[in-house]
Order: C-alpha cells, then structure tokens, then sequence
C-alpha cells in the first residue's frame, strides 16, 4: 500500500532553496493574512525544522516588516500552535479518507495508520515537528500536541468492536492504546538513522488491536 497522491498532495509543501527568500504579498483581510503567514511557516518547517519557525524568520522570508507580523501573532508560540493545529489536521483528514476507503475494522485502522506513517515518512521535519518538537514548546504548544492526541483516541474508540467476553479491557481504553502508539513514534523520530516509520506497522497494529481482537489477530499482522 502507498500513500494516495491525493494525500501527498495536500500534505507535502515546495521546499524552497534556504537563499535568497521570496517576497510576498500579504493579502487583504484578516483571515486571508493569518492564513498566508501560516503558509509561509509551514514552508520553513519543511525546509529547515521547527527550530526555524519564528515570527521574525517569518517576516524575513516573506519579505514583511516584523511589527506587522507579530500584529497578526502575539508571538512565536501562538503561531507555533495553529501551524501544529494546520499539520495535524491535515493529517487526520488523510487518516479519515484512507480509513473510509475499507469496509472492515481491522482493515480500515490498517490503511488509516499506513496513511499516517507514509505521510510522517514523507516530510520527516513536519512528523518530528508534530510528535516531538511540539513536547519541548510552551504550555499553548503542548495543549494544541494533547488535544489533537485525544480526537485521534475518541475516534479510534467510537468506531471500535467490542472486546470480546475473554479479552481483558485496556486500562483506559483508546487513550492508552493510542498513547502507546504515539510514544514508540516518539522513540523512532528520535533516532538519527532508523527504518522508514512504515516498516513498523505491524508491531503498531498490534498493539492497536490486541485489546479488542486478542493476541492471535495481532500475530497475523507481524507477518502481513
């Protein structure tokens, strides 16, 4: 399985050469302008990290005055979260789609995290961005990271089966499932020289799983 073109498409961005940055217009309109300097930190956050985005790297690459920036941001933080709010929902709508494409459970979960993985694989300093980066930021940074974690685990348990009679419930359900998930991601964005994240999706499937399907339909994954 790829991930879809359609969804490649929407999440990844043009990197742009690190010299001589472009000059912008900014648009009329609040809204319009809050939109386009979000573009203009997702381009940096692709090109050069999350340690490149801020209001005055901002300013500079779009060819703006720096108190008209921080005018539309009160500050590196506030924009740090709508940028991580932007990323992460465009990850979950792709996750969503992939997921409706299949018919059963097990299946739909498997396309949705395959989704998932491929596109982190695809732009690298988005996913660390995402999952690590925004653990070391201010308390609004942080919030916007655990809220986003939370949807993903009261969609994962609106749409599960019930476990069966024998199998011992997760200690607090989807969250920790989920939980667990997004912590061994964590642990793999850290590392300098590792596999492509896809090629741990089946071990992720299984701990996604077992507390609903049990230890056999886990196995069946290591082996897919």
């Amino acid at each position: 399985m790829q991930v879809s073109a359609e969804s490649r498409g929407e999440f990844t961005r043009a990197r742009r050469p690190p010299t001589d940055p472009p000059r912008h217009r900014l648009p009329s309109g609040a809204y319009e302008q809050r939109a386009h300097l979000l573009r203009v930190a997702r381009e940096l956050l692709d090109t050069h990290g999350a340690g490149a985005v801020s209001l005055e790297r901002i300013g500079a690459f779009a060819g703006l005055p720096a108190p008209l920036v921080r005018g539309i941001f009160i500050n590196d933080e506030q924009c740090l979260a709508e940028l991580h709010e932007a990323a992460s929902g465009e990850l979950a709508v792709a996750m969503q789609r992939a997921y409706a494409r299949e018919q059963h459970w097990q299946e739909a979960v498997r396309a949705a995290l395959h989704e998932l993985l491929a596109l982190m694989d695809a732009e690298p300093n988005v996913a660390r961005f995402l999952v690590v980066e925004a653990l070391r930021g201010g308390p609004e940074l942080f919030a916007q990271r655990s809220r986003r974690i939370s949807e993903l685990a009261a969609a994962f348990d609106e749409y599960r089966p019930r476990p069966s009679p024998e199998l011992l419930p997760a200690p607090f359900g989807a969250e920790a499932v989920v939980g667990t998930v997004v912590a061994v991601l964590h642990g793999r964005l850290l590392e300098h020289q590792r596999p492509p994240l896809v090629a741990h999706i089946g071990p992720l499937m299984g701990m996604l799983i077992t507390p609903y399907l049990g230890a056999t339909a886990a196995r069946e994954e290591l082996v897919r």
